[in-house]
């Protein structure tokens, strides 16, 4: 084997250094325009979604405004609606109908609230809120007139908040002329759970009195009234002695 001289050695690492060095140049321009074709088909595949939220970001003003509507006529069709409906509040709703409709209902019955349903949307601020949906009924044992019996339908159908008529069940009563039945009505509320109940209007009626004799009373002597009458009947007393 013939000795290599020191310039053929030298003249081999130059080739062999510039061998690995286009190598390594091939290796790494080729990984390279491999990630660069990669994050190209990344870059549009992003397109469309880019202009997409660049659509959404022209029209930002428009959608907070269309949030705004939409959670003022959530909260304007809310005031149809009570945060909850109680038994005195079903009491009174049979008392004012009893008084403004003659009819006479001497039996009530109450169910338990029913849960129909949870629905998100925005209140007054825009803000999302959690809403659910409840019903509870009432069913009235009751009698009345034929007239009677259209007031209270319209009565149920003309209250402030949402009513509704579920059912009417009545006969005629030979004995008193009167139509007996039974009527079976439903109230929706809305609630969040923040809101603040608030209470029918129930009046107010007095329990027993302190001056069941009237002989009491107020900021005089406690029995004013004895002396009055005390008095009266001495002079009559007088009268009939000296005619």
């Amino acid at each position: 084997m013939k000795n290599l001289s020191k310039k053929d050695l030298n003249v081999l690492l130059i080739a062999l250094g510039i061998i690995i060095l286009l190598l390594t140049f091939f290796l790494v321009v080729g990984n390279f325009n491999e990630k660069t074709e990669v994050l190209t088909a990344e870059t549009e595949s992003l397109i469309p979604r880019l202009s997409r939220l660049q659509e959404h970001e022209t029209n930002i003003a428009f959608y907070n405004e269309q949030i705004k509507e939409a959670g003022d006529n959530i909260t304007a069709e809310k005031q149809s609606y009570p945060a909850s409906v109680r038994v005195e509040d079903l009491i009174m709703f049979a008392v004012n109908m009893e008084y403004e409709t003659s009819a006479i209902i001497d039996a009530v019955n109450f169910n338990m609230p029913e849960l129909l349903g949870d629905f998100d949307a925005p209140n007054a601020d825009g803000e999302p809120v959690r809403y659910s949906v409840y019903r509870v009924s009432m069913d009235m044992g009751a009698k009345f007139g034929y007239e009677p019996l259209k007031q209270m339908i319209s009565h149920i159908y003309n209250t402030k908040e949402k009513t509704t008529l579920d059912s009417v069940s009545v006969s005629f009563d030979s004995g008193t002329g009167y139509l007996m039945g039974n009527v079976a009505i439903s109230k929706i509320y809305i609630t969040d759970g923040t809101e603040v109940y608030v209470p029918t209007d129930v009046p107010y009626g007095s329990f027993g009195t302190d001056n069941p004799f009237g002989s009491v009373t107020i900021g005089g002597d406690a029995f004013a009234d004895d002396d009055t009458d005390d008095a009266d009947d001495a002079a009559e007393n007088e009268e009939i002695a000296n005619p």
